[in-house]
């Protein structure tokens, strides 16, 4: 186990993540019952190795998993509640984070910022998260792990808050929509067509002439429309094989290719004839 810690700390500083994923599996087989030591240092290995890859979601369900405070020799309890944090709200839903904030409180509270981040995140006062983050990005931005991938995790963030706020809207004025987030209005455009154009943000588009996003009912309804239509030709697939089946076993009644079970003594004999 210890040759497969010190491999995993080569491959993460060679950024060869993939590598680090299959020395912790193999690590994994030499764990005893009752260390939280070694497995802590695996899954905090593995979220890394998942933040590298941008892959955020895996990444919070490592270091969520993480029991107890003992971390390892290359990264502390505090950097890994902030890992934590991160990811979670890049990634997970209201719920999940809420139960992140009841499993994992001890964790969470050397990080009291971000918690707090978290916290108003759930209570969807996505400026007042995006605030907090944005006073965190110098001490960020200095981080030896997160620092590569600092920008595309905030993006991940600053998406995220976005796309949860237009959810139970149809139209939106984009200018007070900027003014909300404290973001250039140039900004907002770029990151909605991002959106939109990634399918996260459906049925929707922006008038640049009023400056508004709205969503289009007429657009979900051709959505309806054509999984009614795939529906309708799984059904007739189903009713054609149906009927084929059918006709084959009237055509094996008609030419007796068929085998009688009742003139047999037991279940699984059949006639000499047959």
């Amino acid at each position: 186990a210890h040759v497969c810690l010190l491999i995993m700390e080569l491959a993460m500083d060679l950024h060869n993540y993939q590598q680090v994923h299959d020395y912790a599996s193999k690590a994994e087989h030499s764990t005893t019952p009752g260390d939280t030591s070694l497995p802590n240092k695996l899954r905090v290995a593995s979220g890394l190795a998942y933040i590298g890859e941008g892959n955020f979601e895996q990444a919070a369900k490592a270091l969520t998993s993480i029991v107890g405070d003992e971390i390892g020799n290359n990264t502390c309890a505090e950097d890994v509640a902030l890992y934590t944090v991160l990811c979670g709200i890049a990634s997970l839903n209201r719920i999940q984070l809420l139960r992140l904030l009841e499993n994992q409180s001890g964790l969470l509270e050397l990080v009291p910022a971000a918690c707090d981040a978290m916290m108003r995140f759930c209570r969807a006062e996505y400026q007042s998260c995006l605030a907090i983050l944005q006073q965190l990005h110098p001490i960020l931005e200095l981080d030896l792990h997160l620092a590569p991938h600092l920008a595309r995790l905030m993006e991940t963030i600053l998406h995220k808050c976005l796309v949860e706020y237009l959810r139970p809207y149809r139209k939106v004025n984009l200018e007070q929509m900027s003014k909300a987030f404290n973001i250039p209005l140039e900004t907002l455009f770029s990151s909605l067509a991002q959106l939109i154009g990634d399918g996260r943000i459906k049925f929707a588009r922006l008038d640049c002439r009023s400056q508004t996003l709205v969503k289009d009912p007429s657009l979900e309804v051709e959505e309806r429309k054509q999984k009614t239509e795939e529906k309708m030709t799984i059904l007739e697939d189903n009713i054609l094989n149906d009927a084929y089946a059918m006709i084959i076993r009237m055509s094996c009644l008609e030419n007796e290719q068929i085998v009688d079970r009742r003139k047999s003594s037991y279940p699984g004999d059949l006639d000499d004839d047959d």
